[in-house]
Order: structure tokens, then C-alpha cells, then sequence
């Protein structure tokens, strides 16, 4: 089965906002000083963490020196979530320098059409490029409106480029929902969490 076609129950999430990239840039755009484009990875991973595209830093090779630019989702009404807590979810692929002082990937909100942005996850450096990995963010009812965007923003320093920051399977939901049931949770930041 093509998982990546396929609408039948099961081979899709059930969630309200899903990208894929594989059939289109999927309204995200890049800017700043940036070599982030949507592609079919082939460098980093080699492949999507479902399909063959996705967004990366560079598709086909190392990031750039000296970047600051970001890949930004295309406006999104959340105003039926409004009274939920929300949560953003990847799949992510990431060798980039180890210490985020230098280079650092990180995501950022706006819910009030880009006037401001709050960073929500990160900025984060090192990755080793072993396997994709599960990120997920909650973010507050008050994200809840009509021109909710995020944009994934990645800066590096003028030595030492990697593969980069590949991101696949993005899912935005509310949390009221049966999409996920949350039984253990736990960021490490304070303590190896027993």
C-alpha cells in the first residue's frame, strides 16, 4: 500500500492539519538567509520519514555558512480549537553543529499574523543523524485563532557544516481529541528524569 495515497482508515493520521510534502510545497515558504527548501531528501536520511520529501535545510546537501532563515507554514485557521490546548508534532532528521551557540534549529509561533513570535521548542544544536526522531509541542488555547503560522527557523556560523534539519509528517490538533493519550511525559531539562 501507498501510504503516502492512500485514504483508506489507518494509513493517514486523523487529525485536522497533515503534511506530507509529498505532492506539494503544501503552502510552507522560505526566507531570511536560508538554504531550507522542500524537496526529496537526498542527502541526510537518504529518503522522508514517510515518502521521499519533506522539508529540509538542504535536500540535496550540507546547510549553508552564516544562515538565518526559516521555512513558514502558510496561514492556518485554528479557531475551532479554541478551546483546547493544541499540539504540534514532526518527525525530525537533525546533524547540525553541537553547540546551539553556533548553529540551532528551532520552532516558532505567531498568533497574531507574524506581528510577534515566540519561540515554543528550542534552539537546540547536535543530532547525530542516527534516525528520525518525535517532537511535539502543546501550545495554549489562546492559539486558537484564525491566522495561527509557525515557522521551523534554523541559524548556523560561518564554520562547519553538516547534513542539516530534515522535517517530515507535521500533524497540528487539538488535544481534546482521541488522536493521542498522553500516559507518561517528560522533557529532561531539570534532571535525567529518574
Amino acid at each position: 500500500v501507498n501510504s503516502d495515497v492512500c485514504t483508506t482508515p489507518g494509513y493517514q493520521p486523523d487529525v485536522p492539519y497533515f503534511y506530507t510534502f509529498e505532492f506539494s510545497n503544501e503552502g510552507f515558504t522560505s526566507g531570511g538567509t536560508t538554504s531550507f527548501a522542500v524537496g526529496e531528501f537526498t542527502s541526510g536520511p537518504g529518503e522522508g520519514h514517510s515518502g521521499k520529501k519533506g522539508i529540509a535545510t538542504n535536500p540535496t546537501g550540507n546547510y549553508n555558512p552564516n544562515e538565518n532563515g526559516y521555512m513558514l507554514s502558510p496561514v492556518i485557521n485554528l479557531s475551532s480549537f479554541n478551546d483546547n490546548e493544541i499540539a504540534i508534532q514532526w518527525w525530525e532528521w537533525r546533524h547540525i553543529e553541537e553547540n546551539n551557540i553556533w548553529d540551532q534549529a528551532s520552532l516558532q509561533v505567531t498568533k497574531d499574523g507574524g506581528d510577534s513570535w515566540q519561540t515554543v521548542w528550542g534552539p537546540i544544536g547536535g543530532g547525530n543523524g542516527s534516525g528520525y526522531q518525535h517532537q511535539m509541542v502543546v501550545l495554549d488555547s489562546s492559539y486558537g485563532v484564525l491566522n495561527f503560522q509557525m515557522r521551523f527557523l534554523f541559524k548556523s556560523d560561518n564554520a562547519n557544516q553538516y547534513n542539516g534539519w530534515y522535517i517530515d509528517d507535521i500533524a497540528i490538533y487539538p488535544l481534546n481529541s482521541s488522536i493521542i493519550t498522553t500516559v507518561f511525559s517528560n522533557d529532561f531539562e531539570p534532571d535525567d528524569g529518574n
